[in-house]
């Protein structure tokens, strides 16, 4: 937990809770219940909806592994509030905490020769109209109920893309 704490704000961050990124979300998933009065065994359907996906995928790592609604819904020794930070612990299980493993993505750059090689043609090809790149500590954000560098992120790609979010299929 350490190691994988050195990727957010070390400083800042990491007295939160001995694992600094779950704590970190679970900041959010109290802020979201203060604010809205969810019960917060309804985002289970999140977890079986993000496992039933995980075994359509030959290469996921926890392929195999089920959960159920009744399963991911409840804290018990099946599925603990696991942080240490009492004030958060009660608003993350095992079962909301996605995998160190939790997903992968490639670019392949290569010259008109190289798609010839790999048997591509360009119209095989996506073209990046723009992104968009945005930071910020994830404990220091003006409100949790907000995700204000996805916004921006999101904000950017478009303008430099020359596009509205209509335009978004």
């Amino acid at each position: 937990a350490d190691f994988l704490a050195r990727a957010a704000h070390y400083a800042i961050e990491r007295p939160i809770d001995d694992f600094t990124f779950p704590a970190v979300f679970a900041r959010r998933m109290k802020a979201y219940q203060e604010a809205h009065g969810v019960d917060l065994g309804e985002f289970a359907h999140f977890t079986v909806k993000a496992f039933s996906n995980a075994a359509k995928n030959p290469l996921a790592h926890m392929r195999e592994a089920k959960t159920s609604f009744e399963q991911a819904s409840t804290a018990g020794d099946h599925n603990p509030n696991f942080l240490a930070n009492e004030e958060l612990k009660p608003f993350l299980k095992v079962s909301d905490c996605s995998q160190v493993t939790d997903g992968a993505a490639a670019l392949l750059l290569v010259s008109k020769e190289g798609l010839a090689k790999i048997g591509k043609t360009p119209a095989d090809c996506i073209k990046v109209r723009s992104y968009g790149f945005v930071t910020n500590p994830l404990a220091q954000v003006k409100n949790l109920l907000e995700f204000e560098s996805a916004r921006q992120s999101f904000g950017q790609s478009l303008g430099d893309g020359g596009a509205r979010v209509e335009d978004v299929g």
